[in-house]
């Protein structure tokens, strides 16, 4: 279960490493297009950030936390000219981290 989870999150951190790369034309609204749509945003985002952490805090082995680490900062070092940054600098996961 662990091993499949953990090739889950890389799978995922690549994904995000090659959709957030691309050049858009309006970078915010496409990338948040492409990720979830303009009237999902919301809901998907706010699942993704919980799920992460839920991860991060409760992940069952170090490795499938360290995974989910990669796929939060794959997300927030690629999207960080968008908007979907916000939904992981209002949720305190320092706490989760340092544990």
């Amino acid at each position: 279960m662990s091993s499949c989870l953990a090739l889950t999150a890389q799978t995922l951190t690549v994904f995000l490493d090659v959709v957030l790369a691309k050049r858009y034309t309006n970078t915010s609204s496409d990338i948040i297009t492409v990720l979830a749509g303009l009237d999902e945003v919301d809901n998907a985002f706010l699942d993704f950030a919980n799920a992460i952490e839920s991860v991060v805090r409760a992940g069952g082995s170090v490795e499938i936390r360290q995974k989910a680490v990669q796929v939060a900062i794959a997300l927030t070092a690629g999207a960080y000219q968008t908007s979907l940054v916000s939904y992981f600098t209002h949720r305190d996961l320092f706490p989760c981290l340092i544990k």
